[in-house]
C-alpha cells in the first residue's frame, strides 16, 4: 500500500514541471501580440516578425522574473529528489515548498508590475489577455503552497 507521503510528494513535482512549462509559453497576448516572461515578443502585422523587449530594462527585469520562477520550480523538483535520497530533513521539506511557491508567485507578480509600468509609460494601454505563462505559474504556486501545507500538516 502506498503511503500518503507518496501522494503528497507528487504535488511539488507536478508544480515544478508546470512552472518550467509555463515559462516556455506566452504570458500575455492580444490580437497581434504575444509576450513571454523572459522578454520575447512576437507581433504579427501581415508578415510575422520577432523582437526582444523594446527597453533593455524591461528585458533584464523579465529575465530576473524568469530566474525567480525557474529557481522556485527547480527547488520543488530537486527537494523531492534529494528527499528520496535522504539528503533533506523531513521537517524542512514543507517549508522549502512554501518558499518555492512564494518565489514563483513573486516572479509572476514582478513581471506583471513591470509590464504594467512599461505599458503606462509607453502610452500603450491595449487589452492583453493572460496566457498560460501567467496562469500556469499561478497554478504552480498554488500547488506548491498546498503541497507544503499538506506535508507540514502530515508531520503533526
Amino acid at each position: 500500500m502506498i503511503d500518503k507521503e507518496e501522494y503528497i510528494l507528487t504535488i511539488p513535482i507536478i508544480s515544478g514541471i508546470l512552472a518550467i512549462i509555463a515559462i516556455l509559453t506566452p504570458a500575455l497576448y492580444g490580437n497581434t501580440f504575444f509576450s513571454w516572461i523572459w522578454g520575447l515578443n512576437i507581433v504579427t502585422y501581415g508578415s510575422s516578425y520577432i523582437y526582444a523587449a523594446a527597453e533593455p530594462l524591461t528585458l533584464y527585469l523579465g529575465f530576473l522574473a524568469t530566474l525567480l520562477i525557474l529557481i522556485g520550480g527547480g527547488i520543488l523538483i530537486i527537494t523531492v529528489y534529494r528527499f528520496k535520497k535522504h539528503f533533506v530533513k523531513k521537517d524542512k521539506l514543507g517549508l522549502y515548498w512554501i518558499i518555492s511557491g512564494f518565489l514563483i508567485i513573486g516572479g509572476v507578480l514582478f513581471y506583471l508590475i513591470i509590464q504594467l509600468i512599461y505599458m503606462i509609460t509607453a502610452g500603450n494601454l491595449t487589452l492583453l489577455i493572460p496566457g498560460f505563462g501567467i496562469i500556469g505559474t499561478i497554478i504552480s504556486s498554488a500547488l506548491a503552497f498546498v503541497g507544503g501545507l499538506l506535508y507540514r500538516k502530515k508531520l503533526r
